[in-house]
């Protein structure tokens, strides 16, 4: 062997060498990862990264009101919906929809609430009580009753109209008090679940069926 052919096979030995070092140390790395994910796994961060837009969904029920006289009326009312269904209201929805009318029902005071907007008036959660004149704080003067308002604040019973009328609540409250409160109001149920249907489709971003 002369000395270039001496000189390529030590070049190549040499190359061999290092290619076989790099994959070990490659190999080594690897095996390396793979132990210390298994001491302390890589934590995963599940869901949105930010807050969803709720989407506001304006809709129109016909309401069949029973007035003194017997007399029947059909009065169009007007509410916002804000579908934000979970996937365990997805699940109780479909799973009450296949049951009996009980079912539904439950459901239905269960979830549809939460789907409209109690935003734009009273809230669904305020309830009104009167304030025994004795038991205001110290530096008021005892008089009329008072109640406290959604606010926090206090108001003369006199006041009470602004807030307890129909008219003044929100959506869900509104909604909730035709569907489950009012005796004179009749809606059918067939048509609550229509809504329901809707509002979920449009909450989770699909278009709803024909």
């Amino acid at each position: 062997m002369n000395d270039a052919d001496r000189l390529l096979y030590s070049a190549t030995a040499g190359y061999a060498a290092a290619r076989v070092a790099f994959a070990f140390a490659d190999y080594a790395l690897v095996k390396l990862q793979l132990f210390a994910e298994r001491i302390n796994p890589m934590r995963k961060t599940y869901g949105p990264e930010q807050v969803r837009e709720i989407p506001e969904i304006p809709f129109s029920l016909n309401v069949e009101h029973e007035r003194e006289n017997g007399r029947r009326e059909l009065v169009t009312h007007e509410f916002i919906g804000r579908p934000d269904p979970s996937s365990g209201d997805f699940a109780r929805f479909t799973m009450a929809t296949q049951g009996s009318g009980p079912e539904v029902v439950e459901a239905l005071m269960s979830i549809l609430p939460r789907m409209i907007d109690n935003s734009d008036g009273v809230s669904a959660t305020w309830e009104y009580r009167e304030i025994d004149p004795a038991s205001v704080a110290d530096g008021e003067e005892p008089g009329e009753k008072r109640f406290y308002g959604p606010d926090g604040q206090l108001y003369p019973v006199s006041e009470s109209k602004q807030f307890t009328a129909f008219e003044a609540g929100s959506s869900r409250r509104r909604l909730y008090h035709l569907l489950f409160v009012d005796p004179d109001a009749r809606v059918q149920i067939q048509t609550v679940v229509e809504i329901m249907k809707d509002l979920m489709a449009e909450g989770a971003g699909r278009p709803t069926s024909a």
